[in-house]
C-alpha cells in the first residue's frame, strides 16, 4: 500500500471514530468498533463507558467541551483520564 493511500485510510478512520464517540451514543459506537473490527465482542457496560471516556480525553481533536465532560465522568467514578493535564474543566 502507498503511502498516501495509507494516510486517507488513517483520516478516514479517524473522521469515523471521532463522530461516533462524540455522539456517546452506544449503537453507533459498537457499530463504529464492528466496521472495523468484525470480531468485537460487547465488554461489560462499566468495561465499555470507561473505555469510551478514557479514549475521548485521550484524542485533542475532539473539542474540549466533549473532552471535559469525559474526564468529569471519569473523575466522578475514581478513574483517572488520559488527557495528560490538558483538559480542564469547562463547566
Amino acid at each position: 500500500m502507498d503511502q498516501a493511500r495509507h494516510d486517507a485510510e488513517v483520516e478516514a478512520y479517524n473522521r469515523d471514530r471521532n463522530e461516533a464517540l462524540l455522539t456517546l451514543n452506544k449503537d453507533k459506537i459498537v457499530a463504529h468498533f464492528k466496521r472495523y473490527n468484525p470480531a468485537f465482542e460487547m465488554p461489560s457496560e462499566e468495561v465499555f463507558w470507561t473505555a469510551i471516556h478514557k479514549a475521548r480525553t485521550a484524542i485533542p481533536a475532539l473539542p474540549p467541551f466533549a473532552r471535559s465532560i469525559s474526564k468529569q465522568w471519569l473523575e466522578s467514578r475514581g478513574l483517572k483520564a488520559w488527557d495528560d493535564g490538558d483538559v480542564k474543566g469547562l463547566f
